[in-house]
């Protein structure tokens, strides 16, 4: 017994001898809300960041200047609703607006010694929120936050400033080029769906079937396909089709092109319902095990993200399709979101596959027509965002049916289209193929910059002075003077005594 208990007095010791080496020699650990205190952003209508010579921050950072400060700096800024903790240090005075928090008390602290702290510390990890991203003070106070002495706060911080100013620099170079590659992508595409990239082709092929004709193919097409249907129906009825049946057909209707742009010679405008067959989908229902885990491709509209679609996250059963109002959609089909906050709604991607999808998405039959599946994807990715903008509703913006099947689009001859499409997507998959390299390099700065802050939150960036006041005094001078802020500002809440009346 007596051997054991002195084991364990020595496992225990060297347990503690480990964990104090963690910590360097002089550093302290405490916690967040014990050494800085979050205050709250103060809102500023949008009006009156126009002017004025103080930075306005929000939670992305300046977003405008106002004619007097909110806190004089140093401020650091913490995006508190949105982009939930970015870290922005403010030398001067500004205004932290109400999506954010600020920290301008500094007691024993250097203010860029704290900021690259909280960089560190990646405070939008605690985001907890389940709508818009937001933080909560109160969870982030509990965290660990290392503190060092004062002289060796600014050794760190100098280190830092001078290791990480080329690496930022070096990620702020990547990152305009990414800004470029979207500039180039745009003007790629926008060149495209008007006709300037193929502008010479035109030239050189002035016999080419105009898209009227185009048009008027698959609109006869489109009409005879009903046809079939409807006799289909009357068979599988055992009926004899009812006279003048074929007058029951309505013929779809163009969009008004008063207010739509010129295009070349030989194109048309036209809209997605006019030209195909849109179909919303379903979800069979999840208590029916039966219906899930078939054969059939079923697509959720997380998978719908501008790509080809070779493949599905879920599948269905004969039985989950006929059980359902969703379609068995024939390969070369685009899907569209119609549904969705963020990024979502508006992304569309092409069937590489026959596959049903749910209800939240329209697919579009595209490959039903003698058109390019991949024309009407590309003029979809073009304008993303004025897809977005057709959501109507409050809670969630959404489209429906209706609204996907007006959707207009430049309708140009189908061997123009070829070569179009040709053309765009050699180019895009060069963009995309530089894009993926600058998103690794990207990725890898950012390690390297955590790394470098990780050797700094160690003590291993700087040597330990031993002469340097420790950690340890420092707490406690910023705990004492935070216990006499809080009864001066206590003493100042009191209400004031009245006097008694007299009789």
């Amino acid at each position: 017994m007596k051997v054991v208990m002195q084991t364990n007095e020595w496992t225990a010791k060297k347990l503690k001898e480990v964990r104090r080496a963690q910590i360097p020699r002089g550093w302290s650990k405490s916690t967040l809300g014990a050494v800085l205190r979050f205050n709250y952003g103060k809102g500023l209508p949008e009006d009156s960041r126009q002017a004025g010579q103080f930075p306005v921050y929000g939670s992305n950072g300046p977003v405008g200047f106002h004619d007097e400060p909110l806190v004089n700096g140093p401020c650091i800024v913490i995006g508190r609703k949105g982009t939930v903790g970015a870290v922005h240090l403010e030398r001067g005075p500004c205004w932290p607006i109400d999506t954010t928090y600020f920290i301008n008390d500094f007691t024993a602290l250097d203010p860029r010694f704290v900021s690259y702290q909280l960089d560190h510390l990646r405070l939008g990890r605690f985001d907890k929120s389940t709508a818009i991203p937001g933080i909560s003070r109160n969870d982030v106070y509990t965290k660990d936050f290392l503190l060092c002495p004062l002289a060796e706060q600014e050794r760190v911080a100098d280190a830092l400033d001078e290791l990480l100013s080329d690496l930022d620099a070096g990620v702020a170079a990547l990152q305009r080029v990414r800004d470029k590659l979207k500039l180039y992508r745009a003007s790629v595409l926008k060149a495209a769906v008007e006709g300037a990239l193929t502008a010479e082709w035109r030239a050189q092929h002035p016999d080419t079937e105009p898209a009227s004709e185009l048009l008027k193919r698959i609109l006869t097409e489109r009409r005879h396909r009903w046809e079939d249907d409807q006799v289909a129906k009357f068979k599988a009825k055992d009926q004899e089709p009812p006279k003048n049946w074929k007058a029951r057909y309505k013929e779809p209707v163009g969009p008004n092109t008063n207010d739509l742009p010129l295009l070349p010679d030989a194109w048309e405008w036209s809209s997605l319902g006019k030209c195909f067959q849109v179909e919303v989908g379903a979800t069979p229902s999840r208590a029916e095990k039966k219906y899930w885990g078939g054969t059939i491709p079923w697509v959720a509209s997380g998978e719908v993200q501008f790509c080809r679609i070779h493949e599905t996250r879920e599948k269905i059963t004969e039985e989950g399709l006929n059980n359902s109002s969703t379609r068995l959609n024939p390969a070369g089909s685009v899907i569209l979101n119609m549904i969705g906050e963020g990024k979502t709604r508006g992304k569309a991607g092409v069937l590489e596959i026959a596959a049903c999808n749910n209800q939240n998405c329209a697919a579009i039959w595209v490959s039903s027509t003698p058109m390019q599946p991949a024309w009407i994807y590309l003029w979809l990715l073009y304008r993303y965002e004025q897809t977005r903008e057709l959501g109507s509703g409050n809670n969630q913006p959404a489209m429906n049916k209706t609204i996907v099947e007006d959707i207009v689009f430049p309708l140009p001859p189908l061997a123009e289209q070829d070569v179009i499409v040709e053309v765009l997507e050699d180019q895009l998959s060069v963009v995309d193929h530089v894009e993926t390299e600058l998103i690794a390099k990207l990725t890898t700065a950012r390690g390297l910059r955590q790394a470098i802050l990780r050797h700094a939150f160690t003590g291993q960036l700087v040597p330990q002075d031993p002469s340097d006041e420790p950690a340890s005094e420092l707490l406690k001078r910023i705990a004492t003077e935070r216990e006499a802020r809080e009864r001066q500002t206590a003493s100042m809440k009191k209400p004031r005594k009245t006097k008694a009346k007299s009789n």
